[in-house]
């Protein structure tokens, strides 16, 4: 699917108001069993950055069909991550502290979405994920980084 099929079927179902109309797309949740994640960050993400996430897409006629499940980031000799806990055929939504030095190249950033062995990852840490602050500029970050494995932007090394 094109990056223009996607839009113009985001933008039909968000055209008709009736239920079905909606474009499901299903996201697996994992939270890194090796986070280090403090309760206030837990408690900002799940009470602010994640419900507003869900509006955002269910205004447009997106809607979030969720899965949890266990899992964990484990890092090589390297520093290559090693996700333990995916599954195919969705949208894995892996939240931890901190992205790994092999992909953040020291940049401290929120998020990023990659292809990893054939599973799509977005990839939110948790310490510097951000709700919706500048319109168009700096958005949710679990918007931002969904929009990217939904409009196939996805970083492949």
């Amino acid at each position: 699917m094109t990056r223009r099929d996607f839009i113009q079927t985001a933008a039909a179902a968000a055209i008709r108001s009736s239920p079905q109309a909606r474009l499901l797309v299903p996201v697996h949740r994992i939270m890194d069993a090796r986070a280090q994640c403090s309760p206030e960050q837990l408690r900002y993400f799940w009470a602010g950055i994640w419900p507003e996430a869900v509006r955002d897409f269910g205004r447009g006629g997106i809607q979030l069909q969720t899965s949890d499940g266990p899992g964990e980031v484990r890092r090589s000799p390297g520093d290559r991550p090693i996700f333990i806990g995916l599954r195919r055929g969705v949208v894995n939504l892996v939240l931890t502290d901190h992205l790994p030095l092999y992909w953040d190249n020291d940049r401290a950033l929120a998020g990023v979405t990659a292809l990893y062995n054939g599973y799509p990852i977005c990839l939110i840490a948790l310490r510097y994920a951000h709700g919706n602050q500048i319109p168009f500029l700096s958005v949710n970050t679990c918007v931002h980084e969904l929009l990217h494995a939904l409009l196939q932007d996805i970083f492949v090394s």
